[in-house]
């Protein structure tokens, strides 16, 4: 793990290319202001679901990631072993966010409490062990202050994770500037819904013509993408293949689900994971409302 993460620390400043891939190649990456975002300018991902004529979002595009202003980093769930301890890619996040945080003490937020494909992990005490909980433990040990790490155990997929992140953490502190650390796989998908939700946050604020990229109430986003070096092959491509498709079905509901009020709406009356009307599809699977993951991607969650 620390080689892996020496080795990640050393490509942050290639980190920028493959976070923001849908920028304009053109832009300069050593541009070290905010820019005011367009529906132009918004992700192939997310393009149908823009809305036009609104700039409503920053993203902070450096390339020395290391340096980017935040309030806050989030790193990202990925799963947990069986016996409760992390994955390799998830420690890798860890590593760099540890690094982040030691150079300007800006505090960490872990996000977690599961997934819907596994039965949860259980602590000895009989509690549900969640991946924040388990991802702030490492830091602690690491040496972290746990005064400077924070959780949301509420999430059970990525766009929980993106949700809870706005609702619980950074709406109520104020927090405008983000660093979102997750893996290379994970990571278009990813941006897409930080970028749609907090894109959907600012125009509920009534801040969606904002152009000034150093208002107080523009939000700036920052991805740092940790690499997929040394997960399986089998695996990583069977994981790619499955992010490709939810991908896709996220540009879906995007283009349907334009304001933060629709979104929660939708969030949990329809959304599997937090609908109590589809509880029963988590409680009690069939072959029929089963996610269908194969045993490879299942692997990396």
């Amino acid at each position: 793990t620390r080689c892996c993460a020496v080795r990640d620390k050393a490509r942050f400043a290639a980190a920028d290319r493959t976070a923001v891939p849908f920028l304009d190649a053109r832009r300069s990456i050593q541009q070290r202001h905010a820019f005011g975002w367009r529906p132009d300018m918004l992700s192939a991902r997310l393009k149908r679901a823009a809305l036009p004529g609104r700039n409503a979002l920053h993203i902070r595009s450096q390339k020395d990631t290391t340096a980017a202003p935040s309030d806050v980093i989030v790193i990202l769930a990925g799963g947990m072993l069986p016996a409760g301890d992390l994955p390799e890619w998830v420690l890798r996040r860890l590593d760099v966010a540890y690094d982040l945080h030691r150079q300007n003490g800006t505090p960490v937020l872990c996000t977690g409490g599961g997934t819907p494909h596994k039965p949860p992990v259980m602590c000895p005490s009989g509690q549900v062990l969640h991946e924040s909980t388990a991802m702030a433990e490492v830091l602690v040990k690491k040496g972290m202050d746990p005064t400077n790490i924070y959780k949301e155990w509420g999430s059970y997929d990525t766009i929980g994770n993106g949700y809870y992140t706005l609702t619980s953490h950074a709406s109520p502190r104020g927090w405008r500037n983000l660093q979102v650390v997750t893996s290379d796989f994970h990571m278009p998908r990813s941006r897409a819904i930080f970028e749609w939700l907090f894109m959907l946050a600012q125009q509920a604020e009534g801040h969606e013509n904002c152009v000034d990229a150093n208002a107080r109430h523009s939000y700036n986003l920052t991805y740092v993408t940790v690499t997929d070096e040394g997960i399986d092959a089998e695996v990583i491509a069977s994981r790619h293949s499955r992010e490709a498709q939810s991908l896709k079905n996220l540009q879906a509901t995007a283009a349907q689900v334009t304001t933060l009020a629709a979104f929660h709406e939708w969030f949990h009356n329809e959304h599997r994971c937090y609908s109590v009307a589809r509880q029963a599809e988590i409680m009690y699977p069939t072959t029929d409302t089963a996610y269908g993951l194969d045993d490879k991607a299942l692997k990396s969650y």
